[in-house]
């Protein structure tokens, strides 16, 4: 076998995990280019006792507190992208894509964590963007923003159960926007209308980005405050 090499494509190697009950044996290759987390344990000093760890049936690499569930829907993201595999695992729901976003921001998967980003873009809530954006310190300017911003707008106040989930600091601050922009536009309203009790004029179609800005205390370019 001396004049017999390894494919420098087809050849990979694999590497099993451990979830719940249940092996996985993948290969190993887009683990170790797009996590940081896994590629930095597969530099371990070949002496290291968890070298060998995904090696085998028998030894593999537990990854603990992750549902069988959950990590089969990162690997739907992951090997779809990576090798143009069947979308018949690939994410349905809200639920699901914030499942790939959560592993892949814990194990540093930059390039799936963006891949999550953009459907869950279209399909959430303004209010579920926004607890989104703080879970995950998604970038203020392209998520958070235009959320918050779509809130401020709307005719309907902020709800006692929409204050809950954003947290009462979120919910007082845009609240705060909200009544600022009532007021000002009210007392403008004085001068040449009557202003109806209880109803707040329409500003659906007014950008208040840069007063959100302001009031948390961020700019384009820079990290959510």
């Amino acid at each position: 076998m001396s004049d017999v090499s390894r494919h420098a494509y087809f050849y990979t190697d694999t590497v099993t995990f451990r979830v719940e009950d249940s092996l996985f044996k993948v290969p190993r290759d887009p683990f170790e280019l797009e996590s940081t987390v896994f590629r930095d344990m597969f530099l371990l000093p070949t002496g290291d006792l968890h070298r060998e760890e995904g090696t085998s049936d028998d030894n593999p690499i537990y990854l603990e507190g992750i549902q069988k569930d959950e990590f089969e829907q990162l690997l739907g993201v992951l090997f779809h992208r990576t090798h143009g595999t069947s979308q018949r695992s690939w994410p349905e729901t809200n639920d699901q894509w914030t499942t790939v976003l959560r592993l892949a921001t814990l194990w540093g998967f930059d390039a799936v964590r963006q891949a999550a980003i953009d459907p869950l873009k279209e399909k959430m809530s303004p209010v579920d963007r926004v607890v989104l954006g703080q879970t995950y310190n998604l970038d203020f300017e392209s998520w958070s923003l235009p959320a918050m911003n779509e809130i401020v707008r709307r005719q309907n106040p902020i709800s006692l159960e929409e204050g809950r989930h954003m947290g009462l600091d979120m919910a007082l601050k845009l609240a705060s926007v909200r009544e600022q922009l009532s007021f000002g536009l009210q007392r403008a309203n004085q001068r040449t209308c009557e202003v109806v009790p209880g109803r707040r004029p329409s500003v659906e179609t007014l950008d208040f980005k840069q007063i959100l800005r302001k009031t948390f205390k961020t700019s384009p370019g820079l990290p959510f405050a």
